[in-house]
């Protein structure tokens, strides 16, 4: 709760008989982790960390390993980028130290506005149901997309300007906006991860046609697939394991394969979860 709160800073209030009652007007928290894949999965199957949308707080990135290919003689940071980094972060901890005022109202020019609000349009029907792309799991994480957008432009903004109270410009609210998009196919992998073993991504897939209804008739893997392909990587074939923990529990029925079709396997959903009548019941 309090590191929900924290990542707005909204009041916080923690009420313990042997504490007392303490008031966080305006609590505030960074995190920074970098944890390996095999703990992500671990991550989504902490009760409450996808459903209060803990997990949608983060800037995810899952950059390609570079394992047996690296050079093993690193990069050094080039001096100019160091110097621009420490001098940004100074200037955040010089407006920040001993602030007991007001926070700061940033506002935007027309044109940076017209920038954000574009791209709040351009992710908005990609949360449709049915049609989108950032569905599922990860539509949570892509609700908050422009709002963070909109945080990582002041915050550049205040640690690039000793002035932040001047408006921001529309090529810094571009320089976010590109930000915001590159972090999207990170953000997507990172929450197939959060169901990336087959019991978690089956519930997933249950759960989807529980609401969006369960198909009639036989259906290779590929059709299964191409609803929930948003759990999934970007074959078919990534869904088998799925498909044979459904059939093994019945949620799925082997069919033969019709008339005229390629070869492959077919299924067909159990008749009760076709029938809307014993559904309700």
């Amino acid at each position: 709760e309090l590191i929900l709160k924290a990542h707005a800073g909204s009041p916080y209030t923690s009420s313990r008989i042997a504490r007392g009652e303490h008031l966080l007007s305006r609590p505030l928290v960074s995190i920074a982790i970098s944890p390996q894949p095999d703990c992500l999965m671990t991550l989504g199957k902490q009760p409450g960390f996808i459903g209060r949308g803990l997990l949608a707080r983060f800037m995810w990135a899952l950059p390609a390993s570079k394992v047996g290919g690296r050079t093993l003689n690193p990069a050094q940071v080039p001096d100019g980028l160091r110097i621009k980094y420490h001098a940004a972060l100074a200037i955040l901890a010089r407006q920040a130290w001993h602030w007991r005022g007001e926070p700061v109202e940033i506002t935007l020019t027309p044109e940076a506005h017209a920038l954000w609000k574009a791209f709040e349009r351009e992710i908005e029907p990609r949360m449709k149901k049915g049609t989108g792309d950032l569905i599922g799991p990860v539509k949570p994480w892509a609700s908050k997309l422009p709002g963070l957008v909109a945080r990582v432009a002041a915050l550049a903004h205040a640690a690039g300007n000793p002035r932040p109270n001047e408006p921001l410009p529309a090529e810094r609210m571009a320089h976010a906006v590109a930000f915001g998009r590159a972090l999207i196919p990170h953000a997507v992998e990172v929450h197939r991860l959060f169901f990336g073993n087959s019991t978690n991504t089956a519930a997933a897939v249950v759960n989807h046609y529980n609401a969006a209804g369960w198909p009639k008739g036989a259906q290779a893997l590929t059709e299964l697939w191409r609803p929930v392909r948003h759990l999934f990587g970007d074959k078919p074939t990534s869904m088998q394991p799925v498909a044979e923990q459904l059939e093994a529990h019945g949620y799925l029925i082997p069919a033969e394969r019709p008339t005229g079709t390629r070869k492959g396997q077919f299924w067909v959903a159990h008749p009760d979860l076709t029938n809307p009548e014993i559904r309700k019941s």
